[in-house]
């Protein structure tokens, strides 16, 4: 923030992606280029600067399905 209390988008600013590992799933964020196309992007509007999102879950990816895989390989 400025001294007047505004935001401040410093020129050339990276952004960061998320990963979440959940139980059962896996969620994935992060920005993309205008030009990428996919019905898993959305625009996001943050702090007046607009970006393209990309966000995904994949279901069944998480720690928990992870482990009853792993049991269920080692009970084979």
């Amino acid at each position: 923030k400025t001294l007047w209390n505004a935001w401040v988008h410093p020129h050339g600013a990276k952004t960061v992606g998320s990963l979440d590992l959940g139980g059962a799933s896996t969620q994935i964020a992060f920005a993309t280029s205008d030009e990428a196309k996919s019905e898993d992007i959305i625009k996001v509007s943050l702090y007046g600067y607009e970006y393209n999102i990309y966000t995904h879950s994949f279901l069944c990816y998480g720690k928990n399905e992870a482990e009853k895989r792993v049991w269920a390989k080692l009970a084979k």
